[in-house]
Order: structure tokens, then C-alpha cells, then sequence
């Protein structure tokens, strides 16, 4: 069975930040769950703001005015 969290992506992604980093082995997946729980209240609001101007797709145009205040609300 294929494992859906590429856990050694966000390893390599990590190390390129910060290289004296060490993460557990949980630390992945939550990293990986947060990331896609933003990207679902991205593409949430992004229908919302195309719902709200009268478009039947998802743009560029859409996901661009919601991004800042998304990226607002998952900041801890």
C-alpha cells in the first residue's frame, strides 16, 4: 500500500531551511495535515470570492485576493 504523505519530500524541504533541524517521525505528518488543511480553506475561499463575483470556476484571479487572509488565519 502506498503511503499518502510524502514524508521524504518534507524531510528534504526542511533540511534546505534549516539544515540543524531535527524532526520525529510524527512531525512529518502534521506538517503534511496542516498543509492540507490550508490548501482546503484556500480552495474554500476561492470559491466563495468566485461564488460571490458570479464565476463558475476557480482562477488564478480568485485564489490571489483570498491568499493573504488565509495565510493570516494559519499563522500560530
Amino acid at each position: 500500500m502506498k503511503r499518502f504523505c510524502p514524508r521524504t519530500r518534507i524531510k528534504k524541504v526542511v533540511k534546505k531551511y534549516d539544515s540543524k533541524l531535527r524532526i520525529g517521525k510524527s512531525t512529518e505528518l502534521l506538517i503534511f495535515l496542516n498543509y492540507m488543511l490550508f490548501l482546503k480553506r484556500l480552495a474554500k475561499d476561492a470559491n466563495t470570492e468566485a461564488v460571490a463575483i458570479k464565476d463558475r470556476f476557480i482562477t488564478s484571479h480568485h485564489i490571489n485576493a483570498v491568499v493573504q487572509q488565509t495565510l493570516k488565519s494559519f499563522r500560530g
